[in-house]
């Protein structure tokens, strides 16, 4: 059942990891000639808003630096589209058997419900780390090569995105047990993603506003602590982490009571 899971997404995987990497092969070459006129730079991030310096940490992180783009819009970009493609595999993992019509197959076979949910699972913390390794060798190759090289950093960027995709797979196949059509399912995951990220944005807005980041799972592994501190947030990966095992309790639950082909 592994096997045959692996193969029907992986195209969909390596899509969307070139995707990324593209993008940051771009940004590795391009970026070195921008940031020639370091001058022009610093006057075009003064004249920002502070609201907008936040958001994207350019008020900690300098952009003077190949590896401050990475640890500003860079970091961001893999965070987000990341979330955004986990979220629409988990959404439809578990819920495109019921489309396809396979799930009756599965349920007549002598195979227990908490199998196909594990097999699932599997399948998804195996794409999370491929997705994150090979991103994690191109950020590595192209700091390398631009004589920016932080280990520090780079590994705690390499680690953190983990956090929030394995989260955003694991609510997703959670959340898809409420739905009975993938798209429905997938238009969701996708939304719940772009308002989460929506919603720590706003709470850098105001300081009326700032418990709202506990929210959002984007602000958990928040760049700017690892430039400030040189580590991530204990307290916020621990909460993560119970989120993660809230949302699998759940997961296996309810599609534990689901009745044969509902």
């Amino acid at each position: 059942m592994f096997k045959r899971e692996f193969k029907i997404n992986l195209k969909s995987l390596i899509i969307w990891t070139l995707i990324i990497v593209f993008v940051l092969v771009i940004a590795f070459l391009i970026y070195p000639s921008l940031i020639t006129d370091t001058v022009n730079l610093e006057e075009l991030v003064n004249t920002m808003p502070k609201e907008i310096l936040e958001i994207f940490n350019m008020d900690t992180i300098s952009l003077n630096s190949v590896s401050g783009w990475l640890l500003t819009e860079g970091y961001l970009f893999i965070n987000l589209v990341g979330s955004c493609f986990f979220a629409i595999l988990g959404g439809t993992i578990l819920l495109k058997e019921q489309s396809d019509g396979t799930i009756d197959f599965l349920f007549a076979k002598p195979i227990k419900k908490s199998k196909i949910v594990t097999s699932k699972l599997l399948t998804g913390t195996i794409y999370i780390l491929i997705f994150n390794t090979i991103i994690s060798v191109t950020n590595f190759i192209g700091l390398n090569l631009s004589n920016d090289f932080n280990f520090t950093h780079w590994i705690l960027i390499s680690i953190a995105p983990i956090f929030i995709h394995l989260f955003f797979f694991v609510l997703s196949m959670f959340i898809s047990n409420y739905f009975k059509k993938t798209n429905k399912s997938l238009t969701f995951n996708i939304g719940l993603v772009l308002g989460t990220y929506l919603i720590g944005v706003i709470s850098l807005m105001s300081e009326k506003l700032e418990f709202l980041k506990y929210l959002s799972p984007f602000e958990y592994i928040n760049s700017k602590t690892i430039v400030t501190d040189n580590c991530l947030n204990s307290y916020n990966l621990i909460l993560l982490t119970i989120y993660i095992i809230v949302c699998l309790i759940g997961l296996y639950k309810t599609y534990n009571k689901k009745e044969l082909g509902l």
